[in-house]
C-alpha cells in the first residue's frame, strides 16, 4: 500500500466523522405525557383556539416554549357534525 493512499483513507475518514458529529440531533424534541394532555385539555376547553394560541397560553403558564408544529401534531382534531339532512 502507498502512502498517499493510506494518508487519503486517514483523511476522507476524519472527515465523515467531523460531518457526523457537526450535525447535532435531528427531529422533534419529545413531549412530556402530561403536556400532551395539557394541549389536549386546552384545545377541548376551547375549540376554537388554533395551534398559536394555545401554545401563547402555555407559554403564559410558564411551560416550555413549543412550536405551532408540535402542539397541531398533538392537539385533538376537531370534529365535525354529521349532515343528516338526508340528500
Amino acid at each position: 500500500m502507498k502512502r498517499k493512499t493510506a494518508i487519503g483513507w486517514k483523511r476522507r475518514g476524519l472527515g465523515f466523522y467531523w460531518h457526523r458529529i457537526s450535525l447535532g440531533k435531528v427531529g422533534r424534541r419529545k413531549v412530556s405525557i402530561e403536556l400532551r394532555r395539557l394541549i389536549r385539555r386546552k384545545r377541548s376547553e376551547n375549540p376554537l383556539w388554533g395551534a398559536a394560541k394555545i401554545r401563547h397560553a402555555l407559554v403564559y403558564l410558564g411551560l416550555e416554549l413549543l412550536d405551532v408544529g408540535m402542539i397541531r401534531k398533538y392537539r385533538k382534531k376537531r370534529t365535525y357534525p354529521e349532515d343528516r339532512s338526508g340528500t
